[in-house]
């Protein structure tokens, strides 16, 4: 039914009744569902550091005063602070099973390499991601830092005037290390992930070992990463794909081969497009009027020489993601059934 019905019978109920009742609480607002799966393409081993505490100690001391000379006195002031800060480092492998919390709740564990199946129902919209896992802590350090700053001010006929600040010195030590064997359950920072309104997707979980610095002086502080990629697939109420047409898209998760990788349909001699680290590409349609064997081969944009073949088994009205990823650093590919 359109716009132009549903008018005409509102106005018509509206003539016919000399009461027309409202709900108090006014329209409901639709319970819009999503359906979600999460795919594991975690890899690689990388060293985090937790930090447990930090103490701070500020002291202003060496508090010197010049006798006047022609009523002029000067005033060197030294502030000192020291900054411990404790931190245990653990050995996080992002090629394992992680169990995934979605707004607090678990979803169950995902093995490296595997997808979840059935695909889940979650209300549309904003949800928290979290993974948890375990991981073997290797060692505890402390750090100290301390900072000097010289302030001088200049005194005329008891006025005193501020001349500023200089840092002179900043120290940093490494302090009481020492080792542990102990396993620690690790959880990621939780991440808003929007979902589409009433789509079916799926979220890559991708290990990024390249892990940013917290602090620059301090090397041993690092925080390893995993990257989350949302990808819609279609709406829930819609078909995987149109009668005889099977579609299939690629994702990169693979550290190993790194960036600017070519696809090609060997079937046709055709690049199907070009993919970045941690990239995706488009749902690309191919004609499947029967069960078909399509063969794809990947490249570098500035080599011909092949990274390696997948093989993909279609079928009509059906989905697939081919996805790189790295098992012991090595290379592999693997085909998901996006239904």
């Amino acid at each position: 039914m359109n716009f132009a019905a549903y008018a005409l019978v509102f106005l018509v109920g509206l003539q016919l009744s000399s009461c027309v009742e409202l709900p108090d609480s006014g329209p409901q607002s639709p319970d819009y569902r999503s359906s979600l799966r999460f795919v594991n393409a975690g890899r690689g081993i990388d060293t985090i550091a937790i930090n447990e505490t930090y103490q701070k100690i500020a002291k202003r001391s060496d508090t010197t005063t010049t006798v006047p000379v022609g009523g002029v006195s000067y005033r060197t002031i030294r502030d000192t602070t020291i900054l411990y800060a404790t931190y245990h480092r653990l050995l996080v492998n992002f090629q394992t099973t992680w169990e995934v919390l979605v707004d607090g709740a678990s979803w169950g564990s995902v093995p490296a390499g595997e997808a979840q199946s059935p695909y889940r129902d979650v209300p549309s919209g904003t949800r928290k991601i979290k993974l948890s896992g375990t991981a073997p802590r290797v060692d505890q350090f402390q750090i100290r830092d301390t900072s000097i700053v010289v302030q001088r001010d200049t005194i005329v006929g008891g006025i005193v005037t501020k001349t500023g600040k200089t840092l002179v010195n900043k120290i940093h030590e490494y302090l009481n290390a020492s080792t542990g064997t102990s396993t620690e359950v690790i959880d990621s920072t939780a991440t808003p992930v929007t979902l589409g309104t009433q789509k079916k997707a799926t979220i890559f979980l991708m290990g990024d070992t390249t892990a940013a610095v917290k602090e620059p002086n301090h090397p041993s502080v690092r925080y390893g990463r995993m990257l989350y990629r949302y990808g819609d697939e279609r709406y829930t109420f819609a078909v995987g794909a149109l009668p005889d047409t099977t579609l299939v898209r690629f994702t990169n998760a693979s550290v190993v081969a790194g960036d600017s990788i070519l696809v090609r349909f060997t079937g046709a001699d055709t690049t199907l497009g070009m993919m970045r680290l941690f990239g995706s590409t488009p749902y690309r349609k191919f004609a499947s009027p029967q069960p078909r064997v399509f063969n794809f081969s990947f490249n570098y944009v500035w080599s011909t020489q092949s990274l390696g073949e997948v093989r993909v088994n279609g079928a009509s009205m059906k989905r697939y993601s081919v996805v790189l990823m790295d098992s012991s650093n090595v290379l592999v590919f693997k085909t998901y059934l996006d239904e």
